[in-house]
Parts: structure tokens; C-alpha cells; sequence
């Protein structure tokens, strides 16, 4: 099974079908600028089925995020300094969510913000790793030519440090029991 828990428009479920992810999701996706942020996405996940991602420029949001049982997926990209934030990636890894890796900043950036964000995207990954925490890659693609097919997506992953049982794992199994969870 490979699943994409975060595909940004649901009329992309048959393109992503067809390059050959199994499970397509589309995630509630809320932005935190403050606590009563995340009090708005519990009033939203009770009436969708459908995992709850979080992102924000404040470590300290995301912190808080990870200790709600409703939030399934933290992305950390907005942070600054996101790829040496070990007390982030601490309470993820103890209150054990997950982080979402989304692909679409990275096929979107270019030059040497590319560069830039894949050096930081590696030792994120690699902290992760040394910490225990849960990681998925999403696509948040919005048009067709966002997608990616699983094989390209752990191409990407396997980039970024991983071996390919690793990337495998974080398209796959890990994705699957963010669903199960949730």
C-alpha cells in the first residue's frame, strides 16, 4: 500500500490512482497563528473523517499541536531553523504524531532555494531518525503535474538520506497507520 494522506484537491484521487498510490487523502490542513487555531480544527475534525494537519512558523504552536489527540500529521517546513529543532521533534516522537514531509515546496522551489531546502529537509530527516519520530511524505499537490508516482516520491526520499526499505516505509506503512490511528 502506498498512500498520499495529503493530496490538496480530491479531483487528483483517479490521476494519483493511476500512478499507482492505493489510498489518497485529502487532509484538513490548518494553519496556527495562535492557540484558538487548533480549537477551530477540533470543531472541523469532528465532523470529517480525514486526517488533521498542522503547520505554523511558531516551534512553540507545533509543540502544543502535538499534544492534541486530533491533530495527525505537523509540518515543520515554516519554522525557521525546523531541521535542528530536536524539542519539537522530541514531543512529536514521545506523544508519538507524525510529521508530514510535503513534496510539493520542494518540486516548487528553485535554484538554490532547492538546494537549500533539501540540505535542511536531510538533517531534519536524520534527526527524526536519531529521535524516534514518525515522518510521512505527502504531496499537497494541486494540479496534475504536483503528482508524483510512489516509485518518484521515495526517489525523492531516498535523496533526502534514506535507504529505499526506509522511503518505502514512509509512503507506506507509516501513512497507513496515521490512518488507523486517526
Amino acid at each position: 500500500m502506498f498512500a498520499d494522506l495529503n493530496c490538496s484537491v480530491p479531483s487528483l484521487y483517479a490521476e494519483a490512482s493511476k500512478l499507482g498510490w492505493t489510498e489518497i487523502r485529502t487532509a484538513i490542513i490548518q494553519p496556527l497563528s495562535s492557540q484558538a487555531d487548533l480549537d477551530r480544527l477540533r470543531e472541523k475534525k469532528k465532523v470529517a473523517d480525514v486526517p488533521a494537519a498542522v503547520e505554523s512558523s511558531s516551534s512553540e504552536l507545533l509543540r502544543l499541536a502535538a499534544k492534541r489527540d486530533f491533530v495527525d500529521l505537523i509540518n515543520p517546513l515554516l519554522v525557521p531553523g525546523f531541521e535542528r529543532d530536536d524539542g519539537l521533534v522530541q514531543i512529536v516522537s514521545d506523544e508519538k504524531k507524525t510529521f508530514e514531509i510535503p513534496l510539493l515546496p520542494v518540486l516548487q522551489s528553485k535554484h538554490v532555494f532547492r538546494a537549500k531546502l533539501l540540505n535542511q529537509l536531510a538533517a531534519f530527516i536524520k534527526l527524526c531518525r536519531k529521535l524516534g519520530a514518525n515522518f510521512v511524505f505527502t504531496s499537497r499537490a494541486r494540479e496534475e503535474y504536483d503528482l508524483k508516482s510512489p516509485r518518484e516520491a521515495m526517489a525523492i526520499a531516498q535523496l533526502l538520506g534514506l535507504d529505499r526499505e526506509q522511503a518505502k516505509y514512509a509512503i507506506g506503512d507509516a501513512a497507513a497507520k496515521v490512518l488507523v490511528e486517526k
